[in-house]
C-alpha cells in the first residue's frame, strides 16, 4: 500500500543561488500571467502544448522541466475549480531532475542539487521526518514567501512492508481519548474540558495546552519503550479537519466541530515523532481508515 505525506523546509544558498531562484520564479509568474490571459478555453492538452512553445521562444532562459511542471496546474481536470487570478509561480520539480542528500550527523546537513547548483536546507525535525524507512521523495515543490524560500517535500511511503518488521504498534487518536493498539489508553478529557471552559469565557489557553501535550507524549514515549516495538504506525490526519465542517455539510454539532479544528493534531504527533525517533523507535503514517484495519489486526496476532 503507498501513502503519501508533505514536509516543509527553508532553502538557501549564496547570491548567485538566491537569484537563480529570483529569477525562475519571475519567469514563472510572467508565464502564469500570460497563460491566465489565453483563457481557460486555451487550458486543454493541445493548448497548453501550444502555449509551452510560444514561452520556450519568450523565455529561453527558463528550463523546460520547470515550465512543463508548472503550467499543468492549468490543466483541466474535471471537478477542478477554475483559478480566478494568475497561479502563484513555484519551482516544481520530479525526483528525476534532482539529487537531495541527507547526513544523519548533522541536522543542517542538507543538501538539494539542480541545474547544476547545491542548496542547503534547512528544518528542525526535518531530516528525523525524511529519513524514515519506506519514503522516496516523489516531488518537490518552491516558493518564496515574505523573503524567504520555502521547499515542500511530497514524499511517498510503502506500508506493505510494515507487517514484515518485528514488533509493531498502532496508535488511534480520537477527541476523546488516544488508544494503543495493545489497549493501553490516554485520557484527553482534561484538555477538552479547559479548551470548552475558555472557549465559552473568551480566554486563552496561553501554555497549558503545550504542556499537556508534552506530558501526554512523555507517557506515550515512555509506555513504548517498555513494549520496545520497531514500528509504530500513526494515523494521517491533515484532512481530519474537513470531517467537522459546515461547509462541507458534515458538521458534528457546534461544541465538537470546536473541539476537533482547534485540537492541535501536528503538534502533538511531531512531539511523539521527536520522541519517539529518540528511542530508535520508527514512524509510519497511514491513511485513518487504513490504520483501523492495521490496529485491529495488529491487537489480534
Amino acid at each position: 500500500m503507498l501513502i503519501r505525506k508533505t514536509y516543509s523546509g527553508l532553502i538557501a544558498g549564496n547570491k548567485s543561488k538566491i537569484l537563480h531562484l529570483e529569477n525562475l520564479l519571475k519567469y514563472l509568474q510572467q508565464s502564469s500571467e500570460y497563460v491566465f490571459s489565453k483563457g481557460s478555453s486555451s487550458w486543454t492538452y493541445n493548448g497548453l502544448k501550444q502555449i509551452y512553445h510560444e514561452l520556450r521562444k519568450i523565455f529561453p532562459e527558463l528550463n523546460s522541466k520547470v515550465l512543463q511542471n508548472f503550467l499543468n496546474k492549468y490543466k483541466l481536470i474535471k471537478g477542478k475549480k477554475l483559478p480566478k487570478h494568475p497561479i502563484k509561480p513555484s519551482i516544481l520539480l520530479d525526483n528525476q531532475t534532482f539529487d537531495f542528500k541527507l547526513n544523519d550527523n548533522n541536522i543542517t546537513n542538507m543538501w538539494l542539487k539542480f541545474h547544476k547548483k547545491k542548496f542547503p536546507v534547512y528544518g528542525k525535525y526535518l531530516l528525523s521526518k525524511l529519513n524514515q524507512p519506506n519514503c522516496e521523495i516523489k516531488f518537490i515543490e518552491i516558493q518564496k514567501k515574505k523573503n524567504k524560500f520555502y521547499i515542500k517535500f511530497v514524499v511517498q511511503f510503502d506500508i506493505s512492508e510494515v507487517e514484515s518488521c518485528g514488533e509493531v504498534v498502532g496508535l488511534d487518536t480520537n477527541m476523546k481519548r488516544i488508544v494503543l493498539s495493545n489497549n493501553t489508553f490516554y485520557s484527553t478529557k482534561r484538555l477538552n474540558h479547559r479548551k470548552v471552559e475558555h472557549h465559552k469565557n473568551k480566554k486563552k489557553l496561553k501554555g497549558f495546552t503545550g504542556d499537556f501535550l508534552h506530558k501526554l507524549t512523555n507517557q506515550i514515549a515512555k509506555d513504548c519503550s517498555k513494549e520496545k516495538p520497531e514500528v509504530l504506525v500513526l494515523e494521517d490526519l491533515r484532512n481530519l479537519r474537513k470531517s467537522a465542517s459546515r461547509k462541507t455539510g458534515k458538521s458534528k454539532g457546534k461544541k465538537l466541530n470546536y473541539l476537533i479544528n482547534s485540537f492541535p493534531f501536528s503538534m502533538f504527533q511531531s512531539l511523539l515523532v521527536y520522541k519517539l525517533q529518540s528511542l530508535g523507535i520508527k514512524v509510519v503514517f497511514v491513511n485513518p481508515s487504513y490504520a483501523i484495519i492495521v490496529n485491529i489486526n495488529l491487537m489480534q496476532t
